[in-house]
């Protein structure tokens, strides 16, 4: 088996991967989308896709499953342990500084684990025409994927730079569809494509209200934004 994730070697997606089938082939991929793309082109190969996390919430596996076409094939609660390193000799109440991605801290302060998804390339099956609460939640997730995928752009001089990379916004709406939070939680190496990946997610506005059955007064989404120059 062949599984596709996004990372480097000996990221937790690959990690988990290797626990589940230990004889694996396992693809580093630079972006979900490019995770996904492989997964859709070849019918050998699975996508590792880290779907949540205690703190950051889901990455918007909805956009990416209705973008490409997959199905969840099979899910893993996979624990994440960050290790604090420091020169030898360091004792714990010396430290006054502590250097991380935003994950990695908030992750580190709390007992959390991962739900890591694998998806299959094969067409989705049809359900049930009865709109459950899930279905009903789903529908709402996939118009505000269409707007902010609408709203998406990739700066001229970040192109014909040559800047490609992959910044992940998390952003709140209101009951009327209202944008009242948005932030990034992961960023790329260039500030252009970060803070396009912000304005994207504005020239998406208007999004539409929270269906009422779901109760909420508002709902949290994190996206990756992902630039790519083949794209």
């Amino acid at each position: 088996m062949k599984i596709a994730y996004q990372g480097i070697e000996g990221s937790y997606s690959e990690s988990c991967a290797k626990e589940i089938y230990p004889d694996c082939k396992t693809i580093p991929c630079k972006t979900f989308d490019e995770v996904f793309t492989k997964a859709n082109q070849d019918g050998e190969v699975r996508a590792m896709i880290p779907e949540s996390n205690k703190t950051t919430g889901n990455i918007g596996l909805e956009y990416l499953i209705f973008k490409y076409r997959l199905n969840i094939y099979e899910e893993k609660f996979y624990p994440i342990r960050h290790h604090l390193l420091g020169l030898p000799g360091t004792k714990i109440q010396d430290i006054k500084n502590v250097y991380s991605h935003a994950q990695g801290l908030s992750e580190g302060s709390i007992n959390s684990s991962q739900i890591t998804t694998m998806v299959k390339a094969t067409p989705p099956s049809i359900n049930s025409s009865s709109l459950d609460l899930g279905e009903l939640r789903r529908g709402f997730h996939k118009k505000i994927w269409q707007k902010v995928a609408k709203a998406k752009y990739y700066p001229r001089v970040a192109r014909k730079s040559g800047f490609e990379g992959e910044p992940i916004v998390t952003f709140t709406l209101g009951s009327k569809g209202e944008l009242i939070d948005l932030r990034l939680i992961e960023f790329s190496s260039y500030q252009l494509l970060n803070e396009a990946a912000l304005e994207t997610v504005r020239r998406g506005i208007p999004y539409p209200s929270i269906p009422k059955p779901l109760g909420r007064d508002s709902i949290s989404f994190n996206l990756p934004i992902s630039y790519v120059l083949e794209e």
